[in-house]
């Protein structure tokens, strides 16, 4: 059963039709965002591909105990939904396990020699777009775990970041301010 208060019906809606405020999300990297958030003990929502615009939206319940998300009203009784838009998203998970506990995520640049690697795997096959994506010397790996394994996704170094409570109501996430659109 789905549980209301946390998979609130706006959420699949603005999930399928693109509508979420990202004009008003966070502009950062995946990197600068895990040096002050953590994704412990937050749990999978989904994570949808939207091919059109070679964006992946990461949906998490944020655990808001770990980190000291504003309470400022009675909607945040429930964990806040972080979403993480992932721009020039090239390798995307295959399945993730919702409502799994996540133990934490890192994210880094991939190295020259792997980029590399994919490269020429990539020209072997005279894929295009997947060279272009594959010259990015920005092209980052994050690695999100959860109790049964991980997920891994390539993607462009910038992504965008919201934070909502169960009302759709954007909360501050203090640390990203200054990365504000």
């Amino acid at each position: 059963m789905v549980h209301d208060d946390w998979y609130p019906a706006w959420l699949a809606h603005d999930l399928l039709e693109g509508t979420f405020p990202w004009e008003l999300s966070y502009s950062t990297t995946m990197p600068r965002f895990l040096d002050h958030y953590t994704l412990h003990d937050s749990s999978w929502i989904t994570f949808v591909a939207c091919n059109e615009k070679e964006t992946g939206i990461a949906a998490i319940s944020l655990d808001a105990y770990w980190n000291k998300v504003p309470y400022q009203t009675e909607a945040l009784a429930k964990w806040p939904i972080l979403l993480i838009r992932f721009d020039r998203l090239y390798g995307i998970p295959y399945s993730i396990r919702r409502d799994c506990t996540l133990s934490g995520a890192t994210s880094q640049i991939v190295k020259e020699d792997e980029r590399e690697k994919m490269l020429q795997s990539a020209r072997a096959f005279s894929n295009a777009d997947v060279i272009d994506y594959l010259s990015d010397e920005n092209l980052h790996r994050t690695v999100i775990d959860d109790l049964f394994g991980s997920i891994e996704v390539l993607h462009g170094q910038e992504i965008h970041v919201l934070c909502l409570n169960s009302n759709r109501e954007i909360l501050p996430l203090p640390a990203l301010e200054n990365n504000a659109k």
